[in-house]
């Protein structure tokens, strides 16, 4: 699949930080670098091959697990590249 769809909460955030020091998960969740490391803290939500569908169910992960901004976003898997 082309789009992954992952989200965090804020455990997820802060064991990452504990974990790779103080504000790492903002700053690496900008570098597609380190885009497994983010992912291993994530939950994956949904793989898709559609982009619309992709964004749509970041929308629907905000509502569902009441998420605050940037607390779920799309990978893709060609472009190697965060989104949402």
């Amino acid at each position: 699949m082309r789009y992954e769809v992952y989200k965090w909460d804020g455990d997820d955030i802060n064991s990452y930080d504990d974990t790779y020091g103080e504000g790492a998960w903002e700053a690496d969740s900008d570098r597609p670098s380190c885009a497994y490391s983010i992912k291993q803290y994530g939950t994956l939500v949904k793989e898709t091959d559609d982009e619309i569908e992709a964004t749509t169910a970041v929308g629907k992960a905000y509502e569902e697990f009441r998420l605050k901004r940037g607390e779920a976003a799309v990978w893709d898997n060609v472009e190697k590249i965060w989104f949402n």
